[in-house]
């Protein structure tokens, strides 16, 4: 079986996704294609001023100091329990780097829809097509070249908070129980026929950070039966769909007065 990943370059749960993946599929062959740019969902931006800029208007000076703060504390845990230690999943946030530690075949892109991918993911003959915590949106020309199947791990118990950043909104909005889903990829964002879900319990002063992290590590499992053809669609009408954009200042606020950080104390 022959499974095409489109990832983030740069993301710190899509590692316990991969980890999972190659143990329970060990026969599978993996070609990983990772980008380092924001575009489609988030927009593209106009250099890293440009973007900071846009990320104060949108979300706060709140939001940016601790987003900025995290990841300078998870790139100091990542040096401190580097690749070849007993746990090389925990810390680290290169997730091309980590592919290639697990045998993986890797590229970089920078735009999914350029005719270099298009070529590329044509030699390669997927079976599957899958986007893990994907900063894309996939053409309907890529989606139809795998035989089987294009699907896409999303950090929510769908069809309940689609959009970006599901648990953020899941804490920020005081509700108790979060999730993750398998579903199949279409030109609408996150809106393709479900196929395997699980949720996942918010725990007491949970931080953004932890919760995604443990929706990874619930969606490795359930994204390889998928894969298998363990899982098929799942009745979605007794959860309510909705649908969250971007971070706002005031979403922030409602986070930190529910007793939730985004990591540890931050």
């Amino acid at each position: 079986m022959r499974i095409a990943l489109f990832t983030p370059k740069v993301h710190f749960h899509v590692p316990v996704v991969l980890r999972s993946l190659a143990r329970r599929l060990p026969e599978a062959e993996f070609r990983l294609y990772a980008t380092p740019k924001l575009s489609g969902i988030h927009g593209k931006g106009r250099g890293t001023l440009g973007r900071v800029a846009r990320l104060v208007r949108r979300s706060g000076f709140r939001y940016l100091a601790a987003m900025t703060s995290t990841q300078a504390a998870l790139m100091f845990f990542e040096r401190m329990a580097p690749l070849g230690g007993s746990s090389p999943d925990r810390f680290v946030w290169d997730c091309r780097r980590f592919a290639e530690k697990l045998g993986f075949e890797t590229r970089t892109i920078n735009d999914v829809r350029s005719r270099e991918v298009k070529s590329d993911l044509s030699e390669f003959g997927p079976d599957w097509i899958v986007t893990v915590f994907f900063n894309q949106i996939m053409p309907d020309s890529l989606l139809r070249s795998a035989r089987r199947g294009a699907v896409n791990l999303h950090p929510s118990f769908l069809p309940s908070y689609r959009g970006v950043s599901p648990c953020f909104w899941v804490l920020a909005e005081g509700n108790d129980v979060a999730g993750v889903t398998v579903h199949e990829l279409t030109a609408r964002l996150d809106k393709g026929r479900i196929l395997a879900r699980k949720a996942v319990p918010v725990l007491k002063n949970d931080t953004v950070f932890g919760l995604y992290r443990r929706c990874a590590a619930a969606g490795g499992p359930l994204l390889a039966e998928v894969l298998q053809g363990k899982k098929g669609p799942v009745e979605e009408k007794a959860v309510r769909a909705s649908y969250r954009s971007e971070i706002t200042p005031e979403a922030v606020t409602s986070l930190r007065r529910r007793g939730h950080r985004f990591f540890l104390v931050l």
